[in-house]
């Protein structure tokens, strides 16, 4: 059942009007019963062809016209024999010469009504549909009926909020076509329609080609009937060979490291051997120990035997040299001492600079 806005006895109601006292309302209620007819329109569009879609205004909508009966196009509905709560049949536009094939119910007619039943469980997206254009009619009204004209206006099935509570403009608006029985009906297709645009597209099978088409189709050899034209489309990857230069010149660096490291090492001119002559040569405890103890030790020994010969050396590093052990000689001590009182001497002196 539908229910428009209340309304006062003895006055229309305005949006803004809340109510005065001792007003006595009155609140229509109607039962509505619904079906959906497929028709043919002609539309007439105007666009100055330079803002696009947002330029694009339509001038008028109105019944297509036949000449003669012989144009009037023919209908067709899947009969499968089985009940229509079980299956959504497959409908549209018919070409006249399969109108008396068999499971095939067709009617030449300006408009068709269309079949099916409506389910007390509606889901406006059905996982198992593959034809969605065969039952869109019938899923959209049953989700109008069921779920938006249920007595919560927030309900949380809602898709969008058409009863109007959340948005003032749509409330006048069902204000107004809440009057009369015959404008409350506009409601209800006003919904659909909004529903149905968003949800479905047109399309024309290769059976119903319009008669002014310039593009023939091929025709089955089995038959004088055209076929429609497949293209088939393949999923590839394709990489611009311009994107692969700084990879390619890694690419090359690398070989030419690689082979060159290969041609020493067939000259022995590196491998591991060297490396740890290198490393040794560039160690710093090793050093130490070669310089202040050249009798006993070397930077060539073997890491073992460094570690358990010279590793517990103790070496201390002065400000011009280190030495071994950890206590410097004299001449050190002074020499440390005369550097210590001159650098003293310097900053004292800046600092007395900075204050004058």
């Amino acid at each position: 059942m539908l229910y428009p806005p209340p309304r006062p006895i003895g006055r229309n109601l305005s949006p803004f009007d809340r109510g005065r006292p001792g007003d006595t309302w009155t609140q229509p209620i109607y039962t509505c019963v619904s079906a959906s007819r497929a028709t043919i329109k002609t539309v007439k569009f105007l666009s100055n062809g330079t803002g696009g879609l947002s330029d694009l205004h339509v001038i008028n909508v109105t019944g297509k016209s036949y000449p003669d009966p012989s144009s009037v196009p023919v209908w067709g509905v899947e009969d499968s024999g089985i009940e229509y709560r079980h299956i959504k049949p497959l409908w549209g536009l018919l070409n006249p010469a399969f109108a008396e094939n068999a499971n095939i119910s067709s009617i030449r007619n300006e408009s068709l009504w269309l079949p099916g039943s409506t389910s007390i469980w509606p889901q406006l997206v059905d996982s198992t549909m593959n034809i969605p254009g065969s039952s869109f009619y019938n899923t959209i009204m049953a989700y109008i009926y069921t779920d938006l004209l249920r007595d919560d206006p927030t309900s949380s099935y809602e898709i969008h909020d058409y009863s109007g509570y959340a948005q003032f403009a749509l409330y006048q608006k069902w204000l107004e076509l809440g009057k009369t029985a015959t404008s409350s009906a506009d409601i209800i297709n006003l919904i659909w329609t909004d529903m149905a645009a968003n949800a479905v597209v047109g399309t024309r099978g290769w059976l119903s080609k319009a008669s002014d088409s310039t593009t023939p189709g091929p025709l089955d050899k089995n038959s004088l009937h055209e076929v429609p034209n497949v293209t088939l489309f393949d999923r590839s990857t394709r990489y611009h060979l311009v994107y692969a230069v700084p990879a390619a010149l890694l690419l090359f660096l690398t070989l030419i490291i690689s082979l060159s490291t290969v041609i020493l090492l067939i000259l022995r001119r590196t491998g591991l051997d060297r490396m740890k002559w290198f490393l040794n040569q560039t160690s710093l405890g090793r050093n130490f120990t070669a310089l202040l103890y050249a009798d006993v030790s070397s930077q060539n020994s073997a890491r073992k035997t460094w570690a358990k010969n010279d590793a517990h050396r103790l070496i201390t590093v002065g400000l011009d040299k280190p030495f071994a052990g950890n206590q410097p000689d004299i001449d050190t001590i002074h020499r440390t001492k005369l550097d210590t009182i001159a650098s003293q001497r310097l900053i004292n002196t800046d600092d007395a600079e900075r204050l004058e």
